[in-house]
């Protein structure tokens, strides 16, 4: 009996023993488990940090290329002037001319900032162009082609970069830079002069990106468009429709400045 007692105090020890060893790798796995799960949710939140930015970027690109254009019509605007002072033979410039001036210095200090502000990551484009050399069997992902179809456009390629960006949109219609790669087709008509066809393209980012964040640039370069055309009456109506629709975004600033110079 004593023999036969001693083996059960044993297997109820041993059983006791084995509880614990579960119980504690229970909580071990619990705890790892947690801690992974924390740790998928923390990159996923980077991953979205880094897109965020990463649009964020392309935004202001598009929106110092807009300064751009908008500081060489200033810059005309006030070589007019001038000429025109000169002709009548003025002892100085009228003050239409200080008021032009400023606002030059307006545009040129905005676009300093939104330079300063891109900082080094201009330059992103072209590490992310040596990576994708380095595997060239591997189909491109969708950064790395709107950021070689962003490098031609600023290279002044138009044509290339509007087959990347139309090459983007076949392989990645749904992505965050899709209705920016609309855009930048839209903007390579423009800088050439195809002012028809550039309005065409701008169309498209207003209806199939509508609740993106370049259809108030869209609608502004479509406005100009149809002002290089001769169409002021289109240019107003759709510079009023930025005005009220977009009120204080940068878009409507240049709407408003520009409705005052077509008065």
């Amino acid at each position: 009996m004593a023999g036969g007692c001693a083996t059960q105090d044993e297997l109820r020890h041993v059983s006791r023993s084995l509880d614990t060893k579960i119980t504690t790798v229970q909580d071990t796995v619990s705890g790892f488990q947690e801690s992974l799960e924390k740790e998928i949710e923390s990159r996923r939140e980077i991953e979205d940090a880094i897109k965020s930015v990463r649009k964020n970027q392309a935004n202001v690109n598009a929106d110092i290329i807009q300064l751009r254009d908008e500081l060489q019509r200033v810059r005309g605007a006030l070589e007019e002037v001038q000429a025109r002072a000169l002709q009548e033979g003025a002892g100085s410039l009228d003050p239409e001319t200080g008021d032009i001036r400023e606002l030059l210095k307006d545009t040129e200090a905005r676009i300093q900032s939104l330079e300063a502000e891109l900082g080094t990551a201009r330059d992103r484009p072209r590490a992310e162009k040596k990576t994708s050399a380095s595997a060239p069997e591997k189909p491109p992902d969708s950064e790395t082609l709107y950021s070689e179809a962003y490098g031609l456009f600023k290279e002044g390629k138009y044509g290339d970069s509007r087959d990347k960006f139309r090459k983007f949109l076949e392989m990645f219609p749904e992505t965050e830079y899709s209705d920016n790669a609309q855009f930048w087709i839209g903007e390579s008509f423009y800088f050439e002069g195809e002012y028809e066809k550039a309005i065409l393209e701008y169309q498209k980012v207003i209806q199939d990106y509508s609740q993106g964040s370049r259809v108030p640039n869209s609608l502004l370069k479509q406005a100009l468009s149809f002002e290089k055309l001769g169409d002021t009456s289109s240019a107003r109506l759709l510079l009023q429709r930025v005005v009220s629709d977009f009120p204080g975004t940068t878009a409507a600033e240049s709407a408003r400045s520009k409705l005052l110079e077509l008065q």
